[in-house]
């Protein structure tokens, strides 16, 4: 498509702020209107964001963000719920994601930074929305999913949200990389930062044990961030190896289970659950094993999607 390319100076580069800025307004607007259309602007408005950031200069990033949020809150203010923890997270998520997958971030971290900048932004929001409209929008929601008597769930707000933004960033991704593939945009791909995930998955784990003791809902968290760097790590025994790395990746989590069942008991049963962290360092370990013997991935790559 001629009218998706790389902008060149200003004139260029305003001109295509200004129709993605309207274009966002107009979905945005339509959201507002169209019911169950959440869904539609989680994933167009930061594939709309996404592409301004990729395809205009830099120094106009924080310009395109200030006015795209400007515009779309003036038109969609009657429905401030919205506004707020949709449309205005979609739009400053979209501008992150576009602009660290410019830059050439492995997917894995692009997908975790955005989902931890729009797991802020949600966080951010829920105090506003109670205030301006009297609602707890978080309480609303646990109690749709049936989960509203249960006391344990409040414990497990930070992680509820994150896996929430976490949904939100990946159907967007998908999304987005597909249609940046099929215009055959051109991004650099840092392969060589991919060894960190054992090392994330093992440091996220270690934590969710410890912060376990002090403070059990931000202890589920780390649990999860860290199995969330654990299923990139597997990805690494997705390709032809000597069978004792196979051999060595069964004892390892079979270790960990076993350590699991038998200290489980000692955590009491609301923190009992952390001690997936050990499951989970027992599989990074391996993985981290593999990774370092069999490194076969240039550390940067050109490609249109990782």
């Amino acid at each position: 498509m001629k009218f998706l390319h790389q902008r060149k100076g200003a004139a260029q580069n305003l001109a295509f702020l200004g129709l993605m800025c309207a274009l966002n307004a107009v979905v945005a607007t339509l959201s507002t209107l169209v019911p169950l259309s959440s869904l539609f602007v989680i994933i167009f408005l930061p594939l709309v964001s996404s592409l301004t950031v990729i395809l205009c200069e830099d120094k106009y990033t924080l310009v395109y963000v200030v006015a795209a949020i400007a515009l779309s809150l003036g038109v969609t203010a009657y429905d401030i719920t919205a506004t707020l923890f949709y449309i205005i997270p979609a739009i400053i998520v979209g501008a992150l994601y576009g602009f660290l997958l410019k830059k050439g971030f492995p997917t894995a971290y692009l997908i975790f930074v955005a989902a931890l900048l729009e797991m802020g932004l949600n966080y951010a929001a829920l105090p506003l929305i109670k205030l301006m409209t009297g609602k707890d929008f978080l309480a609303t929601l646990v109690g749709l999913l049936g989960l509203g008597s249960d006391t344990f769930v409040p414990k497990l707000y930070p992680t509820l949200i994150f896996a929430y933004s976490l949904m939100e960033v990946v159907l967007s991704h998908l999304v987005t990389s597909s249609v940046i593939a099929t215009l055959k945009i051109e991004t650099p791909n840092y392969n060589g930062l991919t060894w960190i995930y054992e090392i994330l998955a093992i440091s996220f784990s270690i934590c969710a044990i410890g912060v376990g003791f002090a403070e059990i809902s931000w202890a589920y968290w780390c649990l999860s961030a860290g199995l969330y760097f654990l299923v990139f790590s597997l990805l690494t025994y997705i390709r032809k190896l000597p069978v004792w790395t196979y051999i060595l990746l069964g004892v390892m989590g079979a270790a960990g289970w076993v350590l699991f069942a038998c200290l489980y008991s000692l955590m009491g049963v609301q923190a009992g659950l952390l001690l997936l962290g050990l499951v989970t360092i027992s599989f990074a370990i391996p993985c981290l094993i593999v990774r370092l013997l069999f490194r076969v991935t240039p550390s940067v790559t050109t490609t249109t999607h990782e």
